[in-house]
């Protein structure tokens, strides 16, 4: 025993003990509060707004008022953050405040709903880069844009409670000043009430505007309490990005991903059957490639079903590619340059290029279709699809070439493009445009108006051109201005928009 005890006692000897530094805990202060509260404002009126629409359809989303919403976080971030942003820290704002100004510019809900997404994670990433040293978008990219995307506000939200709660910690003063402001407006409510009811008597218009009040606080007033109790949790988790940025951690000089753990040959082994699968399609489809490429269409098949066949299926291949090259960077392992081997650089550029094939196929078939039969929504939006995925497989074949670009940052460069593109475009007036001019100079034989029926109004000024006493259109004008309005008076409606300011003038 008594040896054992000598050798706890040399175990557990404060010599032996390596001092741990403790890690400071974030405080908050009465300026975190102030914007906490702000927050829980600004939740109220998205939750509030949520449940006023039809979600089923996103119709709330993609009204235009959530992106006036993410520009208020975005402003309110920067008065909060209070450094002064780098260059790559205004690049993520500006796009964030670039894509929040496309429902001023299009009516079209995909887009609306496409730019809204892009505009909050460009947010996120904003406020995340203040928590950290060095480049978000270099080495390790992936795992730190999740982070910032995903874990940042589970990891923060006790910071919206503690910083309301912070207005209160600096003593029973605080609490008095509180306490005095409550109970002055319950002494004030008899005198009010008194005041409102002589005046309401003496102008029916205050009467008018004082029922309207008490009606909806009167009818309102239960739903106000529950929307307001599923906007608390939303108000920590948006405030829990800005918490944030009080913690700064420094970045890693030689980052190794722990999931680095497949050998050069494990990995080459892994995409070999792969690319012979690709091998063996492009000699079996090489007589339709050949007529795609041409413009020419294959005897016993019509434009429709040249381009539908194996479309939908090669875009389903050019992704499932991507997550293979994600992958493939993710687990394989460097060598001592801090670099993938050549030999898992060769395979992924052959990996690029087949997919870039591929795209270009499905490309071509797809232009030799809208070229016959028109645009339609679907054909607009995978055709753009296909050329955003074919700008990021060209960026990724170019940094298996040369691996010092900074490719993430080049590929989210050029994804914003295209999108910025996509978005600032109109879609919905550009499908018309097409289809309709098309179809008056000649070049479509029928004009496809079941197809634009579910256009919004920045299609009208195209589609009034139709002429009124066309056999093929006789009464479709009319009938798609009703379906319009009835779609306004149904849904949030955003009316500022420059597309809806020349639709009213044929509305």
């Amino acid at each position: 025993m008594s040896n054992l005890a000598n050798n706890d006692s040399t175990i557990f000897s404060t010599d032996e003990i390596i001092p741990v530094t403790p890690i400071k805990e974030k405080t908050f202060t009465v300026k975190d509060g102030i914007f906490a509260l702000v927050f829980i404002v600004i939740s109220f009126v998205i939750v509030k707004l949520f449940f006023t629409g039809d979600i089923k359809t996103g119709s709330v989303i993609s009204s235009g008022y959530y992106h006036i919403i993410v520009a208020v976080m975005g402003i309110l971030a920067l008065f909060y953050i209070g450094k002064k942003p780098t260059v790559n820290q205004w690049c993520f704002f500006g796009a964030s405040m670039l894509f929040c100004a496309v429902p001023f510019f299009s009516t079209t809900a995909t887009v609306r709903l496409l730019s809204w997404v892009y505009a909050a994670i460009m947010l996120c990433l904003f406020a995340y880069s203040f928590s950290r040293e060095g480049d978000i978008l270099g080495k390790g990219a992936v795992s730190k844009i999740a982070e910032a995307i995903i874990a940042t506000p589970f990891q923060n939200f006790s910071a919206g409670p503690r910083s309301v709660g912070a207005l209160l910690s600096k003593g029973k003063s605080r609490i008095k000043v509180v306490l005095y402001i409550l109970v002055g407006l319950v002494i004030s409510i008899p005198a009010t009430l008194i005041c409102a009811i002589m005046l309401a008597s003496a102008d029916e218009n205050f009467d008018n505007l004082a029922g309207s009040i008490m009606d909806v606080l009167s009818n309102d007033i239960g739903s106000n309490i529950i929307t307001f109790l599923f906007s608390l949790p939303v108000a920590f988790l948006l405030f829990g990005y800005l918490a944030n940025t009080k913690e700064i951690r420094q970045a890693q000089a030689n980052y190794n991903s722990p999931a680095a753990i497949m050998p050069a040959p494990m990995v080459c082994s892994a995409i070999t059957p792969v690319l012979i699968c690709y091998l063996l399609f492009f000699f079996c489809q090489l007589p339709y490639f050949l007529g795609a490429f041409g413009g020419n269409l294959p005897d016993g098949y019509s434009y429709s079903e040249y381009a539908r066949s194996g479309f939908f299926e090669l875009c389903s291949v050019c992704i499932i590619n991507f997550i293979i090259i994600v992958l493939a960077n993710i687990f394989s392992k460097n060598n001592e340059k801090g670099r993938k081997h050549i030999s898992v650089r060769i395979f992924l550029s052959v990996l690029c290029v087949a997919t870039l094939i591929l795209i270009t196929s499905a490309m071509s078939k797809m232009v030799l279709y809208i070229n016959e039969l028109g645009l339609t929504e679907k054909r607009f939006y995978t055709s753009w699809f296909m050329l955003a995925l074919g700008v990021v497989f060209i960026i990724e074949l170019v940094r298996e070439i040369k691996p010092s670009i900074p490719a993430v940052k080049l590929q989210i460069a050029g994804f914003s493009v295209m999108l910025a593109l996509l978005c600032f475009c109109d879609p919905d007036a550009r499908i018309a445009q097409n289809n309709v001019e098309g179809y008056l100079s000649g070049k479509y034989e029928t004009v496809d108006l079941y197809s634009m029926y579910d256009l919004s109004e920045s299609a009208l000024p195209y589609i009034a051109k139709l002429p009124e006493d066309d056999k093929n259109v006789k009464g479709y004008l009319s009938d798609y201005k009703e379906s319009l309005n009835q779609k306004i008076a149904n849904s949030v409606y955003f009316p500022v928009s420059i597309p809806a300011v020349n639709a009213d003038k044929y509305l």
